[in-house]
């Protein structure tokens, strides 16, 4: 408060003074600037906190979305898993938390509508049913299975891209020089599937189809031998 003289009466009039918390324009200035400041920083919590639970509910969801993951190790017969099950910890796995049964793909049987025994009809039986608004994936020794089989880019077969594609390895004679055993298919099998594993740990995609060749070349090298039964386990035991 402060005195002010009153003209009316000769004596002092009290009147208020205005308030103010500091009395220094600059440090009002400052304790406002610290004041917007600490807004901001409340705001930009506030707001990592949202985004977080959107991810969170946005996880939970993709957990939730179910998923295809098609493995071809090509040339192995269905007795032939059977009878080494017992080495393969992946198959007892699956046998644990799924199941293991006998299936084929294609027609019946002695009926018009069976397949020719390669393996081109098969795939497509396996990979036709898609959906284009889908991720799909694939993962293979040779590019034919992706552009030939599949046709990918091709309007008679659909129109279907891949989002992700590992294929081709067997162009990179530098990486993977070809022998007459087919060793650098076995390693580029190797490849393959560290590939698949990598990309579905990432991007989760709907559908994903793996080839892996080398059974294949061993079983067309060997028949149903011992020597097949020998590389079976050997390649799905990754």
């Amino acid at each position: 408060m402060i005195p002010v003289e009153d003209d009316s009466s000769g004596k002092y009039a009290i009147v208020k003074e205005p308030y103010f918390l500091f009395n220094n324009t600059k440090i009002n200035e400052i304790l406002g600037l610290v004041i917007l400041i600490g807004v901001f920083i409340a705001g930009l919590i506030a707001l990592i906190v949202v985004i977080t639970r959107l991810d969170d509910t946005s996880d939970k969801q993709s957990l939730t979305h179910r998923k295809i993951l098609s493995i071809v190790v090509d040339g192995i017969s269905a007795d032939v898993i059977e009878n080494i099950a017992v080495e393969i910890p992946t198959m007892r796995k699956i046998q644990q938390i799924g199941g293991y049964t006998r299936a084929y793909v294609g027609g019946d049987d002695n009926n018009y509508t069976q397949p020719p025994t390669i393996s081109a009809p098969g795939y497509m039986n396996l990979l036709t049913e898609n959906n284009s608004a889908k991720q799909i994936a694939i993962f293979s020794t040779w590019t034919d299975n992706r552009i030939k089989l599949i046709g990918e880019g091709l309007a008679d077969a659909g129109n279907i891209t891949f989002d992700y594609k590992f294929d081709g390895y067997e162009f990179d004679e530098i990486t993977y020089p070809h022998d007459s055993e087919a060793q650098y298919i076995f390693d580029i099998d190797q490849r393959v599937t560290n590939e698949t594993a990598t990309c579905i740990k990432t991007y989760g995609p709907d559908l994903s189809w793996v080839y892996l060749q080398f059974t294949d070349d061993a079983g067309h090298e060997f028949g149903d031998s011992e020597k097949l039964t020998k590389q079976s386990p050997m390649l799905t035991v990754r």
